[in-house]
């Protein structure tokens, strides 16, 4: 509703182009995406067969429900992570055309970034030689759980020292097409 007057927009040709998930402690895991459409309109009513069914809401994911991991092993302590697909997408116009064209999108840039105390050092010392690992976040509740696996990524850790508390730890990495040929980013769903 707009004022007193009730419109609806309709947008077509939508293409999701990128997203976002964030795990934090002490809240819910929270996502975004971007998406490009190819035309809008406003209509004064719904379209024909515009009826929505009501949608039966899963359990959502809290930051009890993330575990993350790398090469396999469980990433202790870890308080935040970030996991951000980019496509780098623009829409593009034509002379003639009163609506998008096309959507050009370009290779993903899969990347993730953590944070968290130090638990050894080991990850560091693994970060100096610039190697390829394999990172994982999982959710899980009573409904199942969904997972994302980043391959072949390059990584550093930074650990700060600020004073007489635990030394935290910030990870950032991107992730490459894996040596077997499976994308840089695999989505599981499990449903129980």
């Amino acid at each position: 509703t707009c004022g007193t007057t009730t419109a609806y927009m309709i947008s077509r040709g939508v293409r999701f182009t990128g997203f976002s998930l964030e795990a934090a402690v002490n809240s819910m895991i929270t996502g975004s995406s971007t998406v490009i459409g190819m035309n809008q309109e406003v209509l004064t009513a719904l379209p024909a067969g515009s009826t929505f069914p009501a949608i039966a809401k899963p359990d959502p994911f809290h930051a009890v429900d993330a575990v993350a991991f790398e090469e396999g092993a469980n990433l202790e302590f870890v308080d935040n992570f970030t996991l951000t697909n980019d496509n780098s997408a623009s829409a593009q116009f034509a002379l003639g055309d009163d609506s998008v064209s096309f959507v050009e999108m370009t290779k993903a840039k899969n990347t993730f970034s953590a944070s968290g105390k130090v638990a050894n050092l080991d990850l560091f010392k693994k970060s100096l030689g610039e190697p390829a690992s394999t990172f994982k976040v999982c959710f899980s509740n009573s409904d199942g759980a969904l997972a994302f696996k980043l391959n072949n990524c390059t990584f550093s850790v930074t650990p700060e020292r600020g004073g007489p508390e635990s030394i935290t730890q910030s990870i950032e990495g991107q992730a490459a097409m894996a040596d077997n040929g499976e994308s840089s980013l695999v989505i599981y769903r499990i449903v129980y």
